[in-house]
């Protein structure tokens, strides 16, 4: 995987292995974290084709997000007031890592199969 970085401010920051099938353009890391947060509709800025994330991608994340709570009692014994807190560091991590993560695709007929 390749990453590149300019600055501070996420002015170039891409995610390599997401491209985009018409125009080849890299989708850059921030729209990819809002797609995967907000709709999982991800589209290209240059051609305007739409992107879909593969439902393997969602129950991934969505089992990574998940993998916690079953030793949220032990997390409270060790950590007391504070395992909400690590549990919510944990949710920010795998919401950063996710784009790594996610495949996406251009038919919108699994998606549109999911909302129905």
């Amino acid at each position: 995987m390749n990453i590149e970085r300019n600055n501070l401010k996420g002015e170039k920051l891409t995610v390599s292995t997401l491209k985009c099938k018409n125009c080849s353009r890299q989708f850059k890391w921030i729209d990819v974290v809002k797609s995967i947060g907000f709709g999982n509709k991800l589209e290209c800025d240059n051609c305007k084709t739409r992107y879909y994330m593969n439902n393997s991608s969602r129950i991934v994340i969505f089992v990574l997000i998940l993998i916690p709570l079953p030793f949220q009692v032990f997390l409270t014994s060790v950590f007391h007031s504070y395992s909400i807190l690590i549990y919510l560091v944990w949710c920010i991590a795998i919401l950063c890592v996710s784009p790594f993560l996610v495949k996406i695709h251009s038919n919108s007929k699994s998606y549109n199969n999911l909302e129905n």
